[in-house]
């Protein structure tokens, strides 16, 4: 009943607001999803058998299949009142295929704000915000495995996207921006402002205060050269709005950053940004004297190419950096999978894969926290924390090909050179090397194919090194020794059978050998251990369907996947998922 007077309201509210405002001050916007998926999980650790002359007794306790799916509809409307004002409510109605009845239904609001302009020169945005500055101060970077490209697999990736509020590299907050924009004397030249705060933390009004989170930019435009900016961003909690604690703390990043063009006929563009952090404390036991540290990028990128493009930039980031908006992470290494969450008689956690990235937002963070958060160094260890990854000194080099009328539609290579600022535990530096390769292929244009034959190929290549201790002593020879070194690869293949329908085809392989020592930190994310980690896994999904495309925004895909999990290190816990998914999914 109650869910019944929930769709009732959210279908009055649409007619109310079209009979009140009319249909040209009113835009209905939405998405659509159904899914359903019919897993099995197999293999020697659901299943048992005999190791090293050891018997593994089989999996009693989880089940070794199961078969799940959601349906959910997102329904919004677009008010404007008036030409200067906007108004956005996002409803959504969700049934699970266990809620039998209707007894499964959910209903919530997704998204309110309202935004405006004032006056015809200022703007604003009231309630949900999207927000993005620098890589340096705030900025949202993609997940450790990087952007799923593949045909087959875009769709996975934008659910994600849909679902955390990823669009852009941006993050979801709630609070009040504003924005507007000074003409200074001269043709073109500029000076606006930008600002905004945010509700990071709800205070629990006893040990817990609220933290606010704020920032701003002020760019000079100049006409024929290019743009310069202040930009500063804070994280700080507001003291007495918690009743037993006077406690508070504080990160504030100020940087200057610069795109310039010194020449129009030159196609390059020379950039860099600089700044400083610094973290202070206030009536906290245990606390560290505040601290501060300083980064620095400098780059060229060439421009007004679309076939050709390419950069060079060298960074350093001082290993006390710290940056909550640009260094929080998406991926939550110690979230639970949806599917076949628990594995064994112990009912251990199972962890995450690959293939888990890519269609579980669950395993995926919406916050921004205070903290460097914990990572897997076989996902990334080079930049787990973006760009913005602290203790990172090097080059970032990297060139793109684009060519819509030949076999090679694209190519692109990034490549990392990086070393660490300072030595971690021991005075040994890591060494890191990293490289991304993307290539698309046409292939019927071999042979000048009307229907297209499309083959697609992402992998990502890392290698970390470090030296042992130097020392004499027998005991601690070796230790600190690091040789760490993982492989993603991604490849498919696209066939179109007829107008809007595609057969596909594809795999995702993720591989890491070797051992790397974890910094184990406080509240405060200074480091007090360190814990040796060791890795020899293969990850490896293999999958086929098909996908039919109703428009852009509407596709129907059906997929069978099978993912096999071998842990070199320990016998007897390989394990294979062998999974059916249906999906439809409509943006609209």
């Amino acid at each position: 009943m109650k869910q019944l007077i929930n769709i009732s309201f959210v279908l009055l509210l649409g007619l109310s607001v079209t009979t009140t405002y009319g249909q040209d001050k009113l835009k209905v916007y939405g998405a659509g999803r159904f899914i359903i998926q019919n897993g099995l999980a197999s293999g020697d650790l659901y299943e048992g058998g005999v190791f090293s002359g050891d018997t593994l007794a089989a999996d009693t306790v989880n089940p070794g299949r199961e078969m799940r799916g959601t349906a959910l509809f997102d329904l919004g409307f677009q008010l404007n009142p008036n030409p200067n004002t906007e108004i956005r409510v996002l409803t959504r109605v969700t049934s699970d295929l266990d809620g039998f009845w209707g007894e499964g239904i959910g209903f919530g609001f997704r998204e309110l704000y309202v935004r405006g302009l004032i006056k015809g020169k200022v703007r604003y945005r009231v309630g949900d915000l999207d927000l993005q500055m620098t890589p340096f101060t705030l900025y949202n970077y993609d997940a450790d495995l990087g952007s799923h490209r593949l045909s087959s697999l875009h769709v996975f990736e934008d659910i994600v996207q849909y679902e955390q509020f990823y669009r852009d590299n941006r993050w979801r907050q709630q609070g009040v921006s504003t924005d507007f924009k000074l003409r200074l004397p001269g043709k073109g030249n500029s000076l606006g402002f930008e600002g905004f705060i945010a509700k990071n933390r709800q205070t629990d009004f006893f040990f817990l205060s609220d933290r606010l989170l704020s920032g701003g930019t002020m760019t000079y435009g100049k006409s024929g050269l290019g743009e310069f900016s202040y930009n500063i961003i804070s994280m700080f909690d507001v003291a007495q709005t918690a009743q037993f604690s006077e406690a508070s703390s504080a990160n504030t990043v100020h940087t200057l950053a610069a795109k310039v063009q010194p020449l129009e006929e030159l196609p390059l563009v020379f950039y860099g940004e600089g700044g400083l952090s610094t973290n202070t404390y206030e009536e906290i036991t245990n606390a560290p004297t505040d601290t501060n540290d300083v980064f620095f990028q400098l780059g060229v990128r060439k421009v007004n190419d679309p076939k050709l493009q390419y950069y060079a930039e060298f960074i350093h980031v001082g290993a006390g950096f710290r940056s909550p908006g640009a260094q929080s992470r998406r991926i939550n290494p110690n979230a639970l999978p949806l599917n076949f969450s628990y594995q064994g008689n112990q009912e251990f956690q199972r962890g995450i894969t690959a293939f888990d990235l890519l269609l579980d937002p669950g395993v995926y963070n919406r916050t921004i926290t205070p903290g460097l958060q914990p990572f897997l160094p076989a996902y990334n260890n080079i930049t787990p924390y973006g760009t913005a990854t602290p203790n990172r000194q090097g080059l970032n080099l990297g060139v793109e090909l684009h060519n819509d009328s030949s076999v090679l539609n694209m190519l692109a290579v990034h490549t990392n050179l990086l070393t660490e600022v300072s030595g971690e535990g021991i005075d040994q530096y890591r060494n890191f090397l990293g490289a991304r390769v993307n290539a698309r292929l046409a292939l019927n244009e071999l042979w000048e194919g009307e229907k297209d034959i499309m083959f697609e190929l992402n992998g990502s290549f890392q290698n970390t090194s470090r030296d042992a201790l130097e020392t004499s002593v027998a005991e601690l020879e070796g230790i600190g020794d690091v040789s760490l070194t993982s492989s993603f690869v991604e490849a498919g293949i696209s066939v179109e059978l007829a107008e809007d329908l595609h057969f596909n085809a594809g795999t995702l392989m993720l591989m890491a050998e070797g051992n790397e020592y974890m910094a184990m930190r406080d509240a405060f994310s200074l480091v007090e251990d360190f814990t040796e980690v060791t890795y020899d896994f293969n990850d490896q999904t293999l999958f086929g369907g098909f996908k039919y495309s109703f428009n852009q925004n509407t596709q129907l895909l059906m997929q069978y996947r099978r993912s096999n999990i071998t842990q070199n290190l320990v016998e007897g816990t390989d394990y294979s998922i062998d999974q059916v998914t249906v999906l439809f999914n409509l943006f609209f």
